[in-house]
């Protein structure tokens, strides 16, 4: 029984040995390990621009005072937007927060949902012009298509100029 173990133990120990000294290149895609150059290159940012790489959280890597910036962008069209629906219900908004506007228009809506629907609408035409005049500007036919597939592709003639400039 003696002899037993110590047979188990001298094959566990040399197939250790073994596998530790087999190459591993082998059967390893070495085009994925990082080399000194590739980690300086992460490093300085110089692949973060490479052509067709999509940055896909290019915000993310905004410094805190950009973010901040962007933060106060929005919420000053934010409130330029609540002013605007405001205004259209006849709602005063001087000295007013967004939450305050906010809880008013909801209950403006509700009170008049034919108004409500009209001002959408409004709302719906302004952006569709809007759409169409930028669609226009790139050359893309605007005749009979909805503010969506407007949007989809202005968003893909963009992306394919921004491509081919990259490129």
């Amino acid at each position: 029984m003696k002899n037993g173990k110590l047979q188990w133990f001298v094959g566990a120990v040399s197939a250790a040995v073994l596998l530790t000294a087999a190459p591993v290149s082998a059967g390893y895609d070495t085009s994925k390990t990082v080399t000194p150059e590739k980690r300086q290159a992460e490093e300085s940012g110089q692949w973060e621009d490479a052509p067709g790489e999509r940055k896909w959280h290019g915000a993310a890597k905004a410094e805190h005072g950009e973010w901040k910036a962007m933060h106060e962008e929005r919420r000053a069209y934010r409130m330029k937007r609540l002013k605007e629906a405001a205004q259209y219900f006849g709602i005063a908004t001087e000295g007013k927060s967004a939450k305050q506007l906010h809880k008013e228009l909801r209950a403006a809506s509700k009170a008049d949902k034919a108004k409500w629907e009209r001002f959408r609408r409004e709302q719906s035409a302004k952006r569709l012009a809007r759409l169409q005049s930028i669609a226009a500007k790139l050359g893309i036919a605007t005749q009979g298509k909805t503010a969506r597939q407007l949007y989809r592709d202005i968003r893909a003639e963009i992306e394919g100029i921004s491509e081919q400039r990259s490129s």
